[in-house]
């Protein structure tokens, strides 16, 4: 698979798009809330999506580009910041989550972002 003209391409050691991995976690809490199905954890599901739209368009953007501004710590807050998050929606459930693979992909960027602060 080639990329477009322009576009960066961002894999991990395990073949995973990102960008790709990231708008796949965003729609997967958006259908499991909209089919209804599992009023069981809609209330997990809907404090997640919240969790997950701090993450994706704050916490993240805002540790890369402290790495570009040459923040490293700020970098640092914000990784950290989103770890948290995301392993809480995760803790959320109980050991019953309809969304760990996505958790885990997010933990995982944001723990790779962290780790890369701590090094600056």
């Amino acid at each position: 698979m080639e990329a477009k003209k322009g576009h960066k391409r961002t894999w991990n050691n395990h073949g995973t798009n990102f960008p790709t991995e990231r708008r796949r976690c965003e729609g997967i809490l958006f259908l499991i809330l909209s089919t209804g199905r599992r009023a069981d954890i809609e209330a997990q599901l809907k404090a997640c999506l919240g969790s997950y739209d701090f993450v994706i368009n704050s916490d993240m953007p805002v540790a890369i580009n402290s790495f570009k501004v040459g923040k490293p710590r700020w970098a640092e807050a914000m990784a950290n910041s989103a770890v948290i998050r995301v392993s809480d929606c995760e803790r959320s459930f109980n050991g019953k989550s309809p969304i760990t693979r996505e958790n885990s992909i997010t933990r995982e960027i944001a723990v790779l972002l962290l780790a890369i602060a701590k090094q600056l």
